[in-house]
């Protein structure tokens, strides 16, 4: 293969991750604009109601599209003060069961409305620029703008598979070698910290899926390790916040690491049973793993709901107060916390 063929294929791969990241990011952004401000009161209400917190910070995420924006926000909302750790650590359980939506959709590109969504990409680019400035249609292009850029990217995704044999060869020996479960859960969640999106990781799993390079049990682990690596957003928006919000970040991480513990301990030694019996019943390789997700979020919730308590007590013994130590006038010392 000429090396320009090369280059063109991987810069079609990059340009779909890049169109993909952008179109997320202005479909989250529109939706924000119109719901954000209706959702802080939310957030207020419910958090000392594990299951209403739960079902608003699921809905937040399937709305907004983005469960970093949901997990960041409700950092922020812990670090003012307004809402516990205890409602915090629900709320970002409820995240994780919204971020699904965005696979289910990447799966939608299996059917040939994938080309109308397409389509209103450019609808809504035509109402963008009609529109006035700051005005509701002008929010409407955009988020039309962002969901029908998705399954642009998708298509560009897909394609960088379908017309590239030297990009699915390379990622056809890469997990043909790299089978150890431990270590595709690291390679996922290094990628997924390294690119900011579990959603683009995951549409590029369902991508190499239905393209044949990747096998489902490998996307198994590799989505164990993006929900981890997902996480790294949230501690950075927290390393500068006050120690609740410190913990809220860290609950964050640990309910994920809670999560793919789990789902590993069972997959590892059982996989080559689950595995074969659940895709005879799930048979369309670009439904696998969004449908697993969403199964894995849920039952992972439904466990770990009624652990909310232990998790905070875990979490407040790892992330303590820092203790200050200050002169006073008189030269005595007076610890500060």
């Amino acid at each position: 293969m000429l090396a320009i063929d090369i280059a063109f294929s991987i810069s079609k791969l990059l340009l779909g991750i890049i169109v993909f990241l952008l179109a997320v990011k202005v479909f989250s952004s529109s939706l924000k604009g119109q719901f954000l401000h209706k959702m802080q009161p939310a957030f207020l209400k419910v958090s000392r109601n594990r299951f209403a917190a739960l079902g608003v910070g699921a809905g937040a995420t399937a709305l907004m599209q983005s469960s970093t924006a949901t997990t960041v926000l409700t950092v922020g909302l812990v670090n003012a003060g307004a809402i516990t750790l205890f409602g915090a650590t629900a709320i970002i359980m409820g995240a994780n069961v919204g971020t699904t939506l965005t696979s289910l959709l990447v799966s939608l590109s299996s059917f040939k409305i994938g080309y109308i969504f397409m389509a209103t990409c450019f609808i809504g680019v035509a109402i963008y620029v009609s529109a006035k400035d700051e005005s509701k249609s002008k929010n409407i292009g955009s988020l039309l703008i962002g969901f029908g850029g998705i399954f642009i990217a998708l298509e560009l995704l897909s394609l960088s598979f379908s017309d590239s044999a030297f990009l699915t060869d390379i990622f056809e020996a890469l997990f043909s070698r790299v089978t150890f479960p431990l270590l595709l859960i690291l390679l996922g969640a290094m990628f997924t910290a390294i690119i900011q999106s579990s959603s683009a990781s995951m549409a590029i799993y369902i991508t190499m899926l239905a393209s044949g390079v990747l096998c489902f049990a490998s996307s198994v682990f590799l989505l164990f390790g993006s929900e981890i690596g997902t996480c790294l957003t949230t501690l950075i928006a927290a390393s500068k916040a006050n120690t609740v919000a410190k913990r809220a970040a860290v609950v964050h991480l640990l309910f994920n690491l809670f999560s793919a513990t789990i789902f590993t301990a069972i997959f590892w030694p059982l996989g080559h049973l689950i595995i074969p019996a659940y895709t005879a019943i799930v048979t369309n390789p670009m439904w696998q793993l969004s449908i697993f997700q969403v199964a894995y979020n849920l039952i992972t919730v439904a466990i770990l709901i009624w652990a909310i308590k232990p998790m905070n007590w875990i979490v407040e013994r790892l992330v303590r107060k820092r203790t200050n130590t200050v002169k006073r006038k008189s030269g005595e010392r007076k610890n500060v916390v």
